[in-house]
């Protein structure tokens, strides 16, 4: 398992799993730059495209950070991830969803609780491996 750690933020990318992490203080560009650092890396392992981001210490966040997020968020929608945010505060999830949004992001949701988004994680793994099982059945 991977587990990063820096000013702002805690990651952990066990293999062949969901990417985990929390994001706290002022967000700053460096820890979102860490999360893309992990992704291919995550993705060589061949598992599920899964990030969980729990967001609810999270106090600020300046133009620089909400920048690298959207690009952030980019490059997950560019690489099939699925993303769920889990922040108690509508302010945070609000965040979130901007950042997904701005960053052309359609695969991603924002929840207050850890088991939303674990539900909501699981489900989408199960839809994406049941549409590739029929299209290698040449449905």
């Amino acid at each position: 398992m991977t587990v990063t750690q820096g000013r702002g933020f805690t990651l952990s990318a066990p293999p062949q799993s969901t990417v985990e992490g929390a994001l706290h203080g002022v967000l700053e560009p460096e820890g979102l730059q860490a999360l893309e650092a992990l992704l291919p890396r995550a993705e060589a392992a061949g598992g599920p495209r899964r990030l969980l981001l729990r967001t609810e210490a999270v106090t600020a966040a300046g133009p620089e950070a909400l920048a690298r997020w959207e690009a952030l968020h980019r490059r997950l929608a560019q690489g099939g991830w699925r993303t769920a945010y889990v922040d108690g505060r509508p302010w945070g999830r609000g965040l979130a969803l901007r950042a997904m949004h701005a960053g052309g992001d359609p695969q991603g949701l924002a929840v207050p609780s850890e088991r939303q988004a674990r539900a909501w994680l699981a489900a989408q793994g199960t839809r994406v491996g049941a549409a590739r099982a029929a299209l290698g059945a040449g449905r």
